[in-house]
């Protein structure tokens, strides 16, 4: 283990690619000021959980909204192709 004295602790390539990814999502939401009366109103009467709860299921949310985001991306691949390899087939024979 280093001591304090060896200086500042070396940041791992995983180290910074967690970090830079992770910045949107240790953002806290009930922390969040806002100007507008109602929506100020409306985050002051949210549910509020735990922090361990809150971080469990942060990472499950970020999870499941990209392989969401991935799976309509794949969706949209798929309808581009089905005209092209259309064409492709009628132009071939």
């Amino acid at each position: 283990k280093a001591n304090m004295e060896d200086g500042p602790k070396k940041r791992t390539f995983f180290g910074s690619v967690k970090n830079q990814l992770g910045k949107g999502v240790n953002a806290e939401v009930a922390d969040y000021k806002a100007d507008d009366e109602q929506i100020k109103e409306m985050h002051d009467l949210a549910e509020k959980f735990d922090q361990d709860s809150e971080e469990l299921f942060r990472f499950l949310q970020v999870m499941t909204s990209s392989l969401a985001s991935f799976a309509h991306g794949a969706n949209d691949v798929a309808n581009a192709i089905g005209p092209l390899s259309t064409i492709y087939y009628i132009w071939q024979n």
